[in-house]
């Protein structure tokens, strides 16, 4: 009855507690257990741990201890070593420094010796100097003349009594220097003009064209001469007709303005259209091409010579220099050719064979320009190349090519050269005859004034001159003086181009009746 009174007397809630509190007290238990259990387990494993440890300590130490001895036993050995080597530098050191006093030693009595030989050499040189001044005073005495007045006598005597060798040796020596100076030369130009080839053109300040038939006369003047005067005011020229005669001729001064025209009067007689209107209209269009074929003439010209930057106004005043003449010969061409042998000189003279071409190239240039203003040809070319900053080199060659202004460098010279070889080149140029009689006869004429000459001949169209001298009057030495004076002569009054070589003859004729 209790019993059941108890049981019923506990509730659900006091039944879950407890189980609980039993749950835990197990859980603790097992806990407990654990924690026992491990630290015997960490305290057995920390033990055999320090055991290990004191074993590793105990090897390193040992190991050290026998490293340590081995590096000092190493160090001993190398300390040993270079002990020994210290001491052998030392001792060379110490032997060096002995041969060094020796030589110094050796070294001072040498220049002591050397010393006293100078001052035995000196004292030797004065007593023979005393010497030399005791005889020749002694000397001045018994020939009752001064040391100098004997030495000029001396002179004298031994040039008169070799007057004609030293003359004979001197002229020998001025002969083979002149002979090898003209082969130098010769060579020198003849490799250049080898090497140039440019066409030889005629053109004058009248161009003439064929015509098929005299009917074609009339067209060409047009009604009332109109179409001439449409050529006159719009193309610049002068239409130039003949009666009888199956030729044109167009003239002008300017020798574009000619070309146009020449070029648009063939295009009408080909098309048939002559009027005014159509003249006018050809006109523009000849001149037209006429501008873009001297752009290109230029171009080509400055690229088959190899130069590089050239101003565009240069290639064009080139182009224009193609249908300009001067002494019937082409300028354009011409130009060219002094370009080719001024670069060809500076070749062999080892000088800058571009500066130089262009110099030759460029020297004409005022002639592109020379029929449009007032000045001549160097002038304006001068002036262009001023615009165009070009190189002071450059310009002076320009400026000096026909002696207006002193050359300032080798390339003016080469150019003045190489000029004058392309006008005295055979058929380069036309002159009329009276004009070569008056320069031949001026060049002889100078020659005779100098005094000293009795007759002088130019020959081969002026370029070699004999001058006959007065044998009485002009010995051996004056010859050279008299060939000076005849030279300035030629440059005073030269009016041929290319070189000009002049012989001296002098002789001396002995006649006798026997």
């Amino acid at each position: 009855m209790k019993m059941n009174y108890f049981l019923s007397t506990i509730s659900i809630a006091e039944v879950s507690l407890i189980s609980a509190l039993i749950i835990c007290f197990l859980i603790i238990l097992v806990l407990v257990y654990t924690v026992y259990k491990t630290k015997n387990i960490n305290k057995f494993e920390t033990k055999n741990a320090q055991k290990k440890a004191k074993k590793i300590y105990f090897k390193i130490i040992n190991d050290a201890r026998i490293e340590k001895d081995e590096i000092l036993n190493k160090a001993e050995i190398k300390k040993s070593d270079l002990l020994a080597d210290i001491d052998l530098e030392l001792k060379r050191i110490s032997r060096l420094k002995e041969e060094i006093a020796l030589e110094k030693n050796k070294q001072v009595r040498i220049n002591q010796g050397f010393e006293e030989a100078q001052n035995s050499i000196n004292n030797e040189k004065m007593k023979l100097n005393s010497e030399i001044l005791k005889m020749v005073a002694e000397l001045e005495t018994v020939a009752l003349m001064t040391k100098d007045e004997a030495r000029d006598n001396l002179e004298k005597s031994i040039y008169k009594l070799h007057r004609d060798e030293l003359n004979k040796s001197l002229n020998e020596l001025e002969n083979i220097s002149e002979i090898k100076i003209k082969q130098a030369a010769q060579n020198i130009l003849i490799s250049a003009m080898q090497n140039v080839s440019v066409e030889t053109t005629e053109t004058y300040n009248l161009t003439f064209i064929e015509i098929k038939h005299e009917d074609m006369k009339g067209r060409i003047i047009g009604k009332e001469g109109r179409n001439i005067k449409a050529f006159q005011q719009y193309g610049g020229v002068d239409l130039v007709i003949d009666d009888g005669s199956t030729k044109v001729g167009i003239s002008s001064l300017n020798p574009i303005r000619r070309e146009i025209a020449t070029r648009t009067l063939n295009k009408l007689l080909e098309t048939g259209r002559l009027q005014p209107a159509s003249i006018e209209e050809e006109l523009i269009i000849q001149e037209e091409k006429i501008e873009q074929e001297m752009r290109e003439i230029g171009q080509k010209t400055v690229d088959n010579l190899k130069l590089e930057n050239i101003n565009p106004r240069i290639k064009y005043l080139l182009g224009k220099l193609k249908f300009r003449s001067s002494y019937a010969q082409n300028v354009l061409g011409h130009s060219i050719e002094v370009a080719q042998i001024s670069g060809l000189i500076a070749a062999e003279l080892g000088l800058d064979i571009e500066l130089a071409t262009k110099c030759g190239l460029f020297h004409d240039i005022g002639k592109a320009v020379d029929f449009e203003g007032d000045g001549s040809h160097v002038k304006m070319g001068v002036n262009e190349l001023v615009k165009l900053n070009e190189d002071k080199i450059i310009i002076n060659a320009v400026e000096s090519h026909h002696g207006d202004s002193r050359k300032e460098s080798v390339y003016a010279e080469i150019v003045v050269i190489a000029d004058s070889i392309s006008a005295a080149r055979i058929g380069a140029r036309n002159n009329d005859i009276a004009t070569f009689i008056a320069r031949v006869k001026e060049l002889e004429d100078e020659c005779n004034k100098v005094e000293g000459v009795l007759k002088t001949y130019a020959l081969q169209s002026g370029r070699q001159i004999r001058v006959i001298v007065d044998a009485e009057m002009i010995n051996d030495i004056d010859m050279k003086r008299l060939s000076v004076e005849i030279e300035n002569v030629i440059n005073r009054v030269k009016k041929v181009p290319g070189t000009i070589n002049v012989t001296l003859i002098k002789e001396k004729r002995l006649s006798i009746s026997i």
